[in-house]
């Protein structure tokens, strides 16, 4: 079995049998588990990041992945990411940044969702309060190369 079905066949079974975690969850070289002594992910994210240290292969979040955890994260694992993964419930539990996502993936880290979100279509808005938003006809069309096959509105 390859490495990465290994750990994610490990991490889906530890949350298995657990229900789902209600703390983080952080997982060590070996592949033991371990809760995080953290209530929450908000305003623990040092004390988390600490916690998982430079040796911990994953850390499975019942709650939000930050900007602010991906920072302290890669601070104490001094930037080096490699094989560290982060694994969230579903997608809308991720609340990073797209910069601060493709930052932690560039220095190695992975993000991983358990339950991913079947997406059935798109929909558009032209217009922005923020400026002055684009033609709905052009912006239809281009969305619906970009997307295609699924339906776009």
């Amino acid at each position: 079995m390859a490495a990465a079905e290994a750990s994610a066949g490990t991490i889906a079974a530890g949350i298995a049998s657990s229900g789902g975690p209600k703390t983080p969850v952080i997982f060590t070289e070996d592949w033991d588990s371990e809760e995080a002594d953290v209530p929450t992910v908000l305003g623990h994210e040092g004390t988390l990041a600490a916690r998982v240290g430079t040796h911990a292969k994953a850390l499975v979040l019942p709650g939000a992945l930050t900007d602010e955890l991906l920072e302290r994260l890669s601070a104490v694992r001094r930037r080096k990411l490699g094989g560290f993964e982060i694994v969230v419930q579903d997608p809308t539990r991720v609340l990073a940044s797209a910069v601060g996502l493709h930052r932690f993936q560039r220095r190695g880290g992975k993000v991983s969702v358990l339950k991913p979100v079947h997406m059935a279509a798109v929909t558009l808005n032209p217009y922005s309060p923020y400026w002055p938003g684009f033609d709905a006809q052009e912006f239809l069309e281009r969305a619906a190369e970009r997307f295609a096959p699924l339906p776009v509105y």
